[in-house]
């Protein structure tokens, strides 16, 4: 099955969507702040979260961590790029 990455941006979206409904204190119950933060600093970017640290997530193996990564860039925003950007 082939898709646009118009209606992958829109299947994400209401994925996002759903998560966040069931969210308590402004972050969903089955993500764990700092989670991602950690990640980064175990892995050399002594700094935490960071676009540096997100680009090399997304280029890792693991599916949970490069949906961490693309969490963050699409949550935080940093220096107003998200996930697409990078």
């Amino acid at each position: 099955m082939k898709i646009t990455k118009t209606q992958l941006k829109k299947l994400i979206e209401e994925e996002i969507s759903k998560v966040l409904s069931e969210e308590d204190d402004g972050w969903p119950k089955k993500v764990k702040k700092g989670r991602f933060t950690k990640w980064c600093k175990d892995n050399d970017h002594p700094g935490g979260a960071s676009i540096e640290c997100a680009k090399k997530a997304l280029d890792s193996d693991d599916a949970s961590v490069r949906g961490m990564a693309t969490f963050y860039m699409n949550t935080v925003k940093p220096e107003g790029k998200d996930a697409g950007d990078i």
